[in-house]
């Protein structure tokens, strides 16, 4: 694992040999055209790779955890930090955040392909390493449908068309399944606690809003103003959810976060016990796991519902 820090003079040197051509795919006095290809990314940017992609540098975990997911991690180089699923994923050489990215690193690495998440990376760095000559692919994820579309180009990308064709039918398949289920129920009121200290839930335009949607629940602070704003205690009193879901992945913490609800019987989730943890990933993270996250939150709301063919 690595992790190389960024020194003005070096990048300044990448950039002129960038500017002389010296950075840019190979020349076609020794590689044939035949071996390049260009693709269009969700930004709408040509992107020229390898026709056979060997070396996969990601910019944030979602997009780590789909080329294992598609069984390419093999061709993965470099990820940034938290990337830790699958398990394999943490032995990876680190180049960043995916805020603050080491382009440096990124660029002796020498991928084929580069994963950025558009809206998630800033622009200004993606665009830095497009100017080095990097092959940057951007993918836009705003919804579970966004996912399964990025993923299927993907595969077609790295090498695993059909192995992603299949995989993303299944996944499409469970997504309908969770919406027959609870298609024609009462919405039932959640709140979902992503934080404790400061109290912060999710708000309208997340991927967890609209999972909350999709399963069939409706967000106790779907009308906040912001997408992740902070509350008080007062604040869910008066809401009165139905149902409390605690997103956290430490268990003695999510112990904890537990028993400071259940003081207060007010609150109808509370009195019937409709108290509930998931794992903060599988809501939040942009990868095919939000699938599972769909399952997991649509059996909470609509237990029975959602029992009835288990």
């Amino acid at each position: 694992m690595f992790s190389i820090r960024i020194r003005s003079w070096r990048l300044a040197a990448l950039t002129a040999l960038a500017a002389g051509g010296c950075l840019v795919a190979p020349t076609f006095g020794t590689v044939r055209a035949a071996a390049y290809r260009s693709v269009t990314d969700q930004a709408g940017r040509q992107v020229r790779l390898p026709v056979v992609v060997k070396r996969i540098v990601t910019l944030a975990p979602s997009l780590t955890e789909m080329v294992f997911f598609l069984g390419q991690g093999q061709k993965l180089v470099a990820a940034t930090r938290f990337s830790t699923f699958p398990a394999p994923a943490r032995n990876l050489p680190r180049v960043g955040s995916y805020i603050r990215i080491n382009v440096e690193a990124v660029a002796m690495l020498k991928p084929d392909l580069v994963l950025g998440l558009q809206e998630v990376n800033p622009d200004n760095i993606l665009d830095q390493m497009t100017r080095l000559g990097l092959p940057v692919y951007r993918i836009r994820l705003r919804s579970v449908a966004d996912i399964l579309v990025a993923m299927r180009r993907l595969g077609k990308m790295i090498g695993a068309g059909r192995s992603a064709a299949f995989k993303v039918d299944r996944l499409a398949g469970r997504v309908a399944r969770v919406r027959r289920m609870v298609s024609g129920r009462r919405r039932v009121s959640v709140f979902i606690e992503i934080d404790h200290r400061p109290l912060v839930t999710v708000g309208p335009g997340t991927f967890t809003a609209r999972l909350i949607d999709l399963a069939g629940g409706r967000n106790a602070f779907g009308k906040q103003r912001f997408s992740y704003p902070r509350l008080s205690t007062e604040q869910v009193l008066l809401a009165r959810p139905e149902v409390i879901v605690i997103l956290c992945h430490n268990r003695r913490r999510c112990a904890t976060r537990v028993r400071f609800w259940r003081r207060w019987p007010s609150i109808p989730a509370v009195r019937r016990g409709r108290i509930h943890v998931l794992n903060t990933d599988l809501l939040v993270r942009p990868s095919q796991r939000l699938v599972d996250g769909l399952e997991a939150l649509a059996r909470v709301l609509h237990p029975r519902a959602m029992g009835a063919t288990r």
